[in-house]
């Protein structure tokens, strides 16, 4: 008995040792993560004093536009220089008779249509290059139904009026660019290329 007595406290002496063992690991592992927790903080904290934390930052704010009718009848090389400082890609189209040029510009770009004073001419909106609407006009219209000439007209040019009647009617002499006249045929199409005025 002396002898199972001895083994039996060595026994609890091995399972306490082997408890101590262990909580020293449980503890040791505790204050192990504890001490890379506290480094991570000390880190993000420094690194947030110097300002290298990400931070989330909202979407992007801002305006994107498609025609500044605040331009209409300025001077176009100023219009140039205000749609430049916006990034906008500007060409300048004057009234001329001829072939379209050899780079339309760009879907997002702005051609500046002048009525060859210098002035803008009509909205300056986002497009692909156009005859001016002063010379030539609308070429592109001449045997198409009146009604439907007339509808892309006022559709592409803002807040202008089509006056229409047959081949050679009388008109206004004073210039409105605000104003298209349109020539109809016996037919009911356009008759002669259509233009501001």
């Amino acid at each position: 008995m002396a002898r199972s007595g001895r083994l039996a406290l060595s026994l609890l002496g091995v399972s306490q040792i082997l408890l101590g063992v262990h909580f020293v690991f449980i503890m040791s592992a505790q204050s192990s993560m504890a001490i890379k927790y506290k480094d991570f903080n000390e880190r993000e904290l420094s690194d947030r004093q110097r300002g290298t934390v990400k931070k989330f930052t909202p979407l992007e704010t801002g305006t994107i536009k498609n025609a500044w009718p605040e331009y209409e009848g300025l001077n176009v090389y100023e219009v140039k220089k205000l749609l430049e400082d916006q990034g906008v890609s500007v060409q300048i189209e004057p009234p001329r008779d001829g072939s379209p040029p050899f780079f339309a510009g760009e879907p997002n770009g702005v051609w500046l249509y002048t009525d060859g004073n210098d002035r803008v001419l009509g909205v300056p909106s986002r497009g692909l290059w156009h005859f001016n609407r002063l010379r030539p006009g609308w070429p592109d219209l001449v045997n198409i139904a009146f009604k439907k000439a007339a509808e892309i007209i006022t559709q592409e040019q803002v807040g202008v009026e089509v006056v229409y009647g047959p081949k050679n009617f009388p008109r206004t002499k004073d210039f409105s660019p605000n104003r298209v006249f349109l020539d109809v045929d016996k037919y009911g199409n356009v008759a002669f290329t259509p233009r501001l005025g």
